[in-house]
This record gives C-alpha cells, structure tokens and sequence, in this order.
C-alpha cells in the first residue's frame, strides 16, 4: 500500500463511518480495486483508520461523554443494553467475516442497507407529530443493539441500522444520531481489540505494524480530519439527507449485483 491509497483509504473510512453509508463494505470495495492482496497487514490498517474514526467522536462529543459519565446513569445502561447483542458475535467475529466476507454479497448487503434507511424516512413524518421523549428503558436500546449486530456484515451501516432502529422505536432524529455514535465508542474499542488479539496470536501484529507504519499514520490523520467534518455535517443535517444516502446504497447494490454476479 502506497501513501496515495493510504490518503484515499482513510477519507473513505472518515466519510463512511459516520455517514449511513457502510464503511466495511466501502473498504472491501477499494480494496478490491486497488488490488491490495495482503489481508493481514489491511486488517491492521483497517484498525488504526478505525482508531482515527473513534478519536473524532470523542473531540466531537467530548463534552456529552463528560456529562453521560459523570451525571447521566440512565445513558450508560442504554449503552450497555444495547451492546448485549453484539457479545455473542464478538467471540466468532473472525469466522463470521469469514462467511460473509465475499464481494458477490456486497449487493445484497448494501441493498439491506438502503431499505433501513428508507424505513428510517417512513417514520420521519411520524415523528414529528409526536414527538416522545426519550425513554432509557430496556426494550428500546436492546432493539437498537439487536439492529447494530447486523452492522458485522461488510455492506450493512452500523450508524444507518442504529439510526433506523432508534426511529422504529420513536426515538427523535437527534435522539437517534447522537445514541448511534456514542454506541459507536465501545462498539469499535471492542472490535479493535479483538482484531489486536488476532494478529498478536497469529504473530503478525509486529510485522504489519513495522512494513505499514508510514501509511497506516497517514491513514489514521486522514481519518480522523474527514471523520470530523462527516460526524459534524451529520449532526447539523440530521436525518434531511437519509433520502440522499437510501438511493446511493440502492444505486452501489445494482452495481455490485451487476459487477460482482
């Protein structure tokens, strides 16, 4: 991996991170085209570009995680409910990859995608006559965990499942966006560790670290200044460009149903 890819890589995982949109499926695309055949070392930086992604959510809501972890309980036990879900999944996150990791599903999963984010907009109309207060009960955020779990399949948006699921439940748009990305915070701390463990026992973790240091720091700074600006055009869009991101996964689906089957 050159530095260019390196560059390209990284705005991609800043973009897709955050917008609805799929960053796994999005990675696994490029890296296709750009012909990167060595796994182990773009699962390394995979894994710091993540890093880069996570850095933006704590400068982006630095002050809200200072609040929730010192005032609001109710919110920490959200986070947790919703994670449950994803445990069981976390211990055989190598073998599920590995089933579901092939580019000819890349269509179906990015279609799953679009038609989340198409029934996030149904409710949008929904929502704004009545308009319920938050409720940190146990139903609402376990739902959104159950969603998120989908997200381990390159090609489903964690964000867009997330985001869709807290709208089922009547969740308002900035209710759902800000829960989404702050569920995001353990979610990708836990999949980076399990992926560090990995390449630590398979032994590759050094060698990956050592042949990609130039541009897996690219990479990361990349990331992290994209991942920003998309985390913050997110937040002041709210869900008014969900319709835009619905028919660009509609539209990715054909292609990779067309180039792919």
């Amino acid at each position: 991996m050159n530095y260019l890819q390196a560059i390209i890589l990284g705005i991609v995982q800043g973009l897709t991170e955050f917008f609805p949109v799929s960053s796994s499926g999005h990675l696994e695309l490029f890296q296709l085209f750009f012909g990167l055949e060595n796994p182990k070392n773009f699962i390394f930086f995979d894994l710091i570009c993540h890093l880069g992604t996570l850095l933006a959510i704590f400068v982006a809501f630095k002050e809200e995680i200072k609040r929730i972890l010192f005032q609001d309980k109710a919110a920490i036990k959200a986070i947790m409910i919703a994670l449950l879900p994803l445990f069981p999944l976390l211990l055989i996150l190598k073998e599920v990859k590995a089933l579901f990791d092939k580019p000819e599903l890349l269509g179906f999963t990015f279609m799953i995608t679009s038609v989340l984010l198409f029934i996030s907009m149904r409710f949008k109309e929904k929502q704004k006559e009545t308009a319920p207060k938050r409720q940190f009960s146990y139903k609402a955020p376990l739902f959104i965990g159950l969603f998120q779990a989908f997200a381990i399949l390159p090609g489903v948006s964690r964000s867009g499942s997330t985001i869709a699921a807290a709208k089922m439940v009547g969740w308002t748009a900035e209710e759902a966006i800000r829960f989404s990305f702050l569920l995001a915070i353990p979610t990708i701390l836990g999949g980076a560790l399990v992926e560090t463990l990995s390449l630590v026992k398979e032994g590759t973790l050094l060698t990956a670290g050592y042949s990609m240091a130039g541009p897996c720091l690219a990479g990361f700074i990349t990331s992290f200044v994209v991942g920003l600006f998309a985390l913050k055009t997110l937040i002041t869009l709210g869900l008014r460009a969900i319709h835009f991101f619905a028919w660009y996964c509609l539209l990715l689906s054909c292609f990779c149903l067309l180039y792919f089957l």
